[in-house]
């Protein structure tokens, strides 16, 4: 089983967000061998892809920044903290609206019944440990850190 959907307990508990910033997943299941993710498609570009084709101004960084601080700012009341915010993970709509993917590293803020300890470890390109204790500050300067980055 690929390690993505070993962490399903994280993965329903994104589930259960509900936020105009975070990718809406429909569902998460099986199927014989075969397990799968769906989620809402997003046209657009990542935000990778963005800083590689042009010099993001200002005004857009502010914009980018702040609607990824709303989605991790709804992630954390939602107990979970995302602990691989990247520019791959962050992805831009030509409408203007930021959307947060990827919440497979994903760690619940308040243990679970069944949980073992967390042996996968976030990105480490842009933050040493991000995988602390959990408390969801590391996530918003990682959010910094990509900004900073766009500028």
């Amino acid at each position: 089983m690929n390690a993505y959907f070993a962490s399903s307990r994280r993965l329903r508990a994104a589930l259960a967000l509900n936020h105009p910033n975070i990718i809406t997943i429909h569902e998460i299941g099986a199927d014989a061998d075969t397990h799968f993710i769906a989620a809402e498609f997003i046209e657009g570009e990542t935000l990778r892809q963005r800083l590689q084709t042009a010099r993001v101004g200002t005004a857009d960084t502010l914009n980018i920044a702040t609607q990824v601080a709303a989605a991790l700012d709804a992630a954390h009341r939602g107990g979970i903290v995302h602990r691989d915010i990247k520019p791959e993970n962050v992805m831009l709509r030509a409408d203007g609206l930021v959307k947060v993917l990827d919440f497979g590293l994903a760690k619940l803020t308040q243990k679970q019944e069944g949980d073992s300890s967390d042996s996968q470890t976030p990105t480490r390109a842009l933050v040493k440990d991000e995988s602390g204790r959990g408390d969801g500050n590391r996530c918003l300067h990682v959010a910094g850190t990509s900004a900073w980055a766009c500028s």
